[in-house]
């Protein structure tokens, strides 16, 4: 596995983050939203289906993948587990989001 220099992970992450400015991700409602830099993970590089490479992104509630090409275009991959094309975001500060029972561990 290659690794990355911070310097150059720091490069990817600011391109993602002026496409994301840019285009509004799909969501399983079928409605698209803004999103964050930050909800990202960066995975490493692939090849897109005709061979150009792509830096590859998961996003951290989802964990679907986002590719992104070097000149800042967006792909979002679909057909397989992890390339199911829906980025909602959930808020971890409602209420909702946590169960409502005590869970207690040993």
């Amino acid at each position: 596995m290659r690794e990355y220099a911070q310097d150059e992970v720091n490069g990817y992450f600011d391109v993602l983050a002026e496409s994301l400015a840019k285009y509004h991700l799909p969501t399983q409602s079928g409605e698209y939203r803004q999103a964050a830099s930050g909800e990202f993970m960066f995975m490493g590089h692939t090849e897109d289906t005709i061979g150009v490479p792509v830096m590859t992104f998961k996003h951290r509630d989802t964990r679907n993948y986002l590719w992104l090409k070097e000149n800042g275009q967006v792909i979002v991959p679909t057909g397989s587990a992890w390339h199911r094309g829906y980025f909602d975001a959930f808020d971890y500060t409602s209420p909702e989001y946590y169960p409502t029972e005590e869970v207690f561990l040993r």
